[in-house]
């Protein structure tokens, strides 16, 4: 009969090592739970908060007391040898269900714990990506319990070996690391194997941005070759450099929005977003924020916001010119105005792809040039930005005194251009 428990080491996602306790199960002897060392000491301590401050770090856990966590585990329950709820159920099943929208108790969950975090969009995408990409490459009528971490590797493999793009690939790492994750939570499988699901490393282009004397140039343009209806090619554009709004979060304002300061500038609330498939929805973090624009581009998109035959503080500023209910594609402020623009000043499409600049790249320009003028966490709050984690512990609040703030250092950032 196996040993009821050994100590393994695993390797996380960023490369790190941590070191792991297998529990077999003492009737069968088949290997059961996987318990990282430092999980089983949070539980056996938990409630004591200066033994937690010793918890043994790397390799300097000692033999006594991993046979003291582990025997505490099997002793108390922790670690359970019951059969998993999923054995009979098939992989494709389980997954289908779970990407599909209306049917997905792992979509009702987040979305009631969290107002529109999971969108129709994404779900849609990620039953896509399963249909196309995953089920063709695993065994007809392959059990949820049966799917292993070597099983994504394959598939993995073979999206690369038929050159399937870098992050197509870590999306279907995704949507099989989420399966497995929730499976494992509800106790459909018995053991975490979505840790063990890497990405493959991205080599992404890296994204171009025009220089300044090419933004004011773009920008001059703009605003001597539009007027009436297409204002907005240069309304949007200047609105993207100046803030560093998303397309979507542009098309998705009302005057509702806008605010005027003490100076006369404004602060913008930056609330919603506009998905072509999923309509209105949260911004891409999920969370509000204000940016500031001058007065004169404030005024002039109010102006604008006018001339919405159904305008009201609810109608959109930049409005569908056959349907005013609706808000302008983002595909015209993309295409019909930035591309145009830039074509129009002497940037074709070749030299345009070739430097790989796009919509996007407007707010990675207005990123760098507030940052040489104003406060990391304030640039960071107004752009939406939430990559740095433990910057966000301490810095998820705008003040009034953040958007004044701001106000100046996109005076000072921008004065060269507008």
């Amino acid at each position: 009969m196996k040993k009821p428990f050994y100590v393994t080491v695993r390797k996380k996602k960023d490369g790190r090592q941590r070191l792991c306790i297998v529990f077999n199960n003492p009737t069968t002897g088949e290997r059961g739970k996987v318990v990282s060392a430092s999980t089983l000491y949070k539980e056996y301590y938990k409630g004591q908060p200066e033994k937690l401050m010793e918890m043994p770090t790397g390799g300097h856990w000692s033999t006594k007391l991993i046979n003291t966590l582990s025997l505490w585990a099997l002793s108390t329950s922790y670690v359970s040898f019951d059969k998993p709820k999923g054995t009979d159920i098939s992989f494709k099943e389980y997954a289908t269900k779970f990407w599909t929208y209306d049917d997905s108790d792992y979509v009702l969950r987040k979305n009631s714990e969290k107002e529109g975090s999971i969108h129709r969009s994404y779900v849609k995408d990620m039953l896509c990506v399963l249909n196309k990409h995953i089920l063709p490459r695993l065994p007809e009528g392959r059990l949820l319990s049966d799917i292993q971490p070597s099983d994504a590797e394959r598939i993995k493999d073979a999206m690369l070996k038929e050159g399937i793009s870098s992050s197509m690939i870590n999306k279907a790492m995704s949507c099989i690391r989420l399966i497995l994750e929730e499976a494992y939570r509800l106790g459909y499988i018995a053991e975490d194997k979505a840790s063990r699901i890497i990405n493959v490393q991205k080599k992404e282009k890296k994204r171009g941005i025009l220089t300044t004397e090419e933004t004011s140039k773009l920008l001059l343009w703009l605003n001597q070759n539009t007027k009436g209806y297409e204002r907005y090619k240069y309304l949007t554009v200047r609105f993207a450099i100046e803030t560093g709004c998303r397309e979507g979060e542009i098309v998705a304002l009302t005057p509702s929005c806008f605010s005027k300061m003490d100076n006369g500038n404004y602060s913008i609330l930056i609330k919603t977003s506009m998905s072509e498939r999923d309509g209105i929805k949260s911004t891409k973090n999920g969370e509000s924020r204000y940016v500031t624009v001058s007065a004169d581009l404030g005024n002039e998109m109010l102006e604008y916001a006018s001339n919405n035959p159904l305008n009201k503080n609810d109608g959109y500023v930049f409005f569908s010119k056959e349907k005013p209910e609706k808000p302008l594609l983002k595909k015209k402020i993309r295409e019909d105005a930035f591309y145009w623009g830039l074509y129009s000043i002497g940037i074709d499409e070749e030299e345009r792809k070739a430097r790989n600049i796009v919509f996007h790249s407007e707010r990675h320009f207005s990123a760098v040039k507030l940052s040489q003028h104003g406060d990391k966490r304030q640039i960071k709050l107004s752009t939406g930005h939430k990559s740095d984690t433990v910057f966000n512990v301490y810095a998820g609040h705008q003040t009034e005194e953040d958007i004044v703030a701001l106000d100046k250092a996109r005076e000072k950032a921008f004065c060269d251009i507008l």
